[in-house]
């Protein structure tokens, strides 16, 4: 992709983003269904005094004490990082709280002040109290291991239960984004999208709508749940515009449940999102990698670059982030290049800065866009 490819992408999207600079911009957005307190530490690979230490850069350096501790024990000492409020809700939906947009969120909040941010600039319906994670982070990538006891428990009688059906009904009838994620964390899941098809849809205008979806960490299911779920969402299609989102990892084991090949090269993964797009029937299929993100529709394949960011801030969370990007580019464009901008730029400028830019920051950074790949 050449420079000035990326430049005229910009330059679009910057146009578009500008358009609505001093409008009123307004969406129905539903989230669910989770919630995450996020512990994140860093390790530390070498400490000679109290304040002489050195912090563990690279994930492959774990990966090699591991070994070398194989049939024995390994002890590593770790300093916390941070406390935040995560999972897909609290992650997606932040990026369009930021933009004045006030999402509903059907989440595991319930008693936790980490959560206090974000409940202020949304609705929120209580399910409970959050699940948490322990997460390491590497300059080259992270750890991730969470307890999704509560996530995981949750089924299609509790969600009735705790929100009611008829305020079900109402909120999918006035929702012009429905977005979900974890599949992979909830073993119930499919039977919350069938209560969904049989008692909420067939109560709720024809309009269309869109449904975002995150599988989420899909190794952790089989190949034939994986199989199974990706290929009954095209019977959503009829409801709504579906765009399903997943990083590299995921798709290529998404597209191995369903027997697409890939070369593991730039035109194979476009190739590959097509594919994936075909064989679950649905109207968008989007893959991002820290370096590039595609979009597959009906009308052809969509890819856009990303510079590489040599020292990020901050990385956990970004996957939802660009997640909640492409969401606000689904609600302000048609226009597939200006939905993986959007994304690309919010995502980019979260691992830089630590947060979701604003719209005036993201403006900006969307106007030095194409000069960040100048020093690659």
């Amino acid at each position: 992709m050449s420079f000035n490819e990326i430049k005229k992408i910009s330059q679009k999207t910057l146009k578009r983003l500008k358009d609505i600079e001093e409008k009123e911009f307004e969406a129905k957005i539903l989230f669910g269904f989770d919630g995450f307190v996020d512990n994140v530490w860093s390790l530390v690979e070498e400490r000679n005094s109290v304040k002489d230490y050195k912090l563990m850069k690279s994930m492959l350096t774990l990966n090699e004490r591991i070994k070398e501790s194989a049939g024995g024990g390994l002890s590593t000492e770790i300093l916390r990082k941070d406390k935040r409020a995560g999972g897909f809700n609290a992650n997606t939906a932040r990026v369009l709280t930021v933009f004045n947009l006030k999402p509903t969120l059907m989440a595991f909040f319930e008693g936790e002040e980490i959560f206090k941010d974000i409940i202020k600039k949304s609705e929120i319906i209580n399910l409970g109290e959050p699940c948490s994670a322990q997460i390491f982070e590497f300059n080259d990538g992270k750890l991730m291991f969470p307890n999704n006891e509560n996530v995981r428990n949750l089924d299609w009688t509790q969600i009735k239960y705790k929100v009611g059906l008829d305020k079900l009904i109402k909120l999918f009838e006035r929702s012009d984004l429905i977005a979900f994620g974890y599949w992979a964390n909830m073993p119930y899941y499919n039977k919350i999208i069938k209560g969904i098809k049989e008692e909420i849809l067939p109560e709720i205008s024809r309009k269309k709508r869109h449904l975002f979806m995150d599988f989420g960490n899909v190794k952790k299911r089989s190949d034939s749940d994986l199989r199974m779920f990706a290929k009954s969402l095209s019977e959503l299609e009829k409801y709504f515009k579906i765009t399903v989102s997943l990083n590299r990892t995921e798709a290529l084991d998404t597209a191995k449940a369903l027997a697409i090949k890939n070369n593991n090269d730039n035109q194979s993964y476009k190739m590959m999102a097509a594919a994936i797009r075909a064989e679950m029937g649905i109207s968008n299929f989007v893959l991002h990698t820290n370096s590039f993100a595609v979009s597959a529709a009906a009308d052809g394949v969509k890819k856009l670059k990303q510079p590489y960011c040599q020292k990020p801030l901050l990385t956990t969370g970004s996957g939802d982030t660009f997640n909640g990007g492409y969401i606000l580019g689904l609600l302000l464009s048609a226009d597939r290049e200006i939905q993986l901008a959007v994304a690309s730029v919010t995502a980019g400028y979260y691992i830089r800065n630590g947060r979701p830019p604003k719209r005036n920051e993201m403006i900006e950074f969307l106007r030095g866009y194409p000069g960040l790949f100048l020093n690659e």
